[in-house]
């Protein structure tokens, strides 16, 4: 990933969080339940709805490491067991350190 898109994405997500900032000043939020963005359908979204995944990171034990995505209501296991396994790119975006760290990312 290059220096430039991650800095692009760097100020979006910022960007994101300074609107949050202003439309919610106390940080109260209507509490909702995550939708599951695979399995809702464009007709059933309706303002004001949340669509998630979960995504955790896993450090092997020979050097290296793989990042999974799963449901919100899923445990960090059942993510790490039963997710998808993200792309090197996207995880190396998401998590910083493994690569900092000089682990190779398992594909």
């Amino acid at each position: 990933m290059t220096q430039t898109l991650r800095r692009e994405l760097r100020i979006k997500f910022e960007e994101i969080l300074e609107d949050y900032c202003q439309d919610n000043p106390t940080g109260e939020t209507e509490m909702t339940e995550t939708l599951n963005p695979v399995t809702v359908r464009p007709i059933e979204l309706k303002p004001g709805d949340v669509l998630g995944y979960k995504i955790v990171a896993v450090i092997g034990y020979g050097g290296d490491w793989a990042a999974y995505a799963g449901l919100t209501n899923w445990t960090d296991e059942e993510v790490k067991d039963g997710g998808d396994k993200l792309g090197q790119d996207v995880a190396e975006l998401l998590f910083y350190a493994p690569k900092a760290a000089g682990l190779e990312y398992r594909g």
